[in-house]
């Protein structure tokens, strides 16, 4: 929202001293009334003037919960009503948070919103008597609400994340968020399902490969969104009993190599992934299992580029000297 409002008073004055003065005194104006309208403070909050730091899907999470208020109380101008503040009737309030069902949110998630609206009104005569409170307080408090749940489920992810995230950049292609998806929300996984959830909040591209790749931040969003990865399914997985698939010697696993081969490659070939490199470490694999362990011949190594000889590709011979032609 910062960026916007800076474009738009860039927009608005031309010179960029005389925009960013003008955007100075705004700014100034913004933090002292910001205790006396709610719709203030909630904007100060997304400018990033507040302790607590809200990101762009939260400022269209607001914009949605405006939408939703709307729908079940029959106005269409809460968002952009001029009258502060926007008052909604409490009936209304307890039929959104009792019975909508919000994206990553239970009913039972509201409980706490619910009881202090309640306690507001018992308290407050003039609320009691109309019967409404302040819409901008309700949807602050589901905000805040929304922020310490998604700060809890980052954590809860940060090391499913990391355990896919090697290179630790932050980012996982396809083929690691279905990995992950796969092992553990069995329940939930398809390729269908895990195409579409990864390719609705893929936010980048590979330098490498141009391909979607998701960055932690919107892996996070979607597992607080889908309620995916969290404390319950990763203890699943780590309590679910493994099969033991370990061979016992190097004669049992030649025979079952070819069994072994098969299956990897298979894997390798349904992610799309089977390239010249897996090729050749299963081919070699095969090829060492498949020598004499009695044979006399060696593997031998030599030395080929030596001191700075080893600069002149093409002037070396093997000694590693350098080759002068006259």
């Amino acid at each position: 929202l910062y960026v916007t409002l800076y474009d738009w008073f860039i927009h608005r004055f031309g010179l960029r001293k005389v925009s960013e003065k003008k955007l100075t005194i705004f700014l100034d104006s913004i933090l002292a009334y910001q205790g006396r309208s709610l719709r203030i403070r909630m904007f100060t909050k997304f400018l990033g003037l507040d302790h607590i730091l809200l990101e762009p899907d939260d400022f269209v999470f607001y914009i949605d919960l405006h939408k939703i208020f709307e729908d079940h109380s029959g106005s269409t101008q809460l968002l952009s009503a001029t009258v502060d503040p926007v008052l909604i009737p409490v009936s209304r309030v307890m039929e959104v948070l009792q019975n909508k069902e919000f994206k990553g949110f239970k009913s039972r998630d509201f409980l706490p919103i619910i009881k202090d609206v309640e306690t507001r009104i018992k308290e407050d005569p003039v609320r009691m008597s109309r019967q409404d409170i302040e819409l901008d307080l309700v949807l602050e408090k589901i905000l805040l609400l929304n922020f310490n749940q998604r700060n809890a489920i980052r954590s809860c992810v940060q090391r499913v994340f990391g355990a896919v995230d090697l290179d630790l950049d932050q980012m996982i292609d396809f083929y690691e968020f279905n990995l992950i998806l796969r092992h553990l929300e069995s329940n939930k996984y398809s390729i269908e399902s895990s195409t579409r959830l990864f390719f609705e909040e893929s936010d980048g591209l590979s330098k490498q490969t141009g391909e979607n790749i998701m960055s932690f931040n919107s892996f996070a969003s979607l597992c607080q969104k889908e309620n995916l990865f969290n404390d319950h399914s990763q203890k699943a997985f780590l309590d679910r009993p493994v099969e033991d698939e370990s061979i016992p010697n190097i004669d049992e696993l030649k025979r079952l190599w070819p069994e072994k081969y098969s299956k990897m490659k298979k894997r390798f070939l349904a992610f799309k992934v089977y390239n010249m490199f897996f090729k050749n470490a299963l081919n070699s694999i095969g090829a060492s299992l498949e020598a004499d362990p009695n044979s006399k011949e060696k593997d031998q190594l030599c030395l080929l580029y030596t001191s700075d000889a080893a600069d002149d590709l093409l002037c070396v011979d093997l000694g590693g000297r350098r080759i002068i032609k006259k």
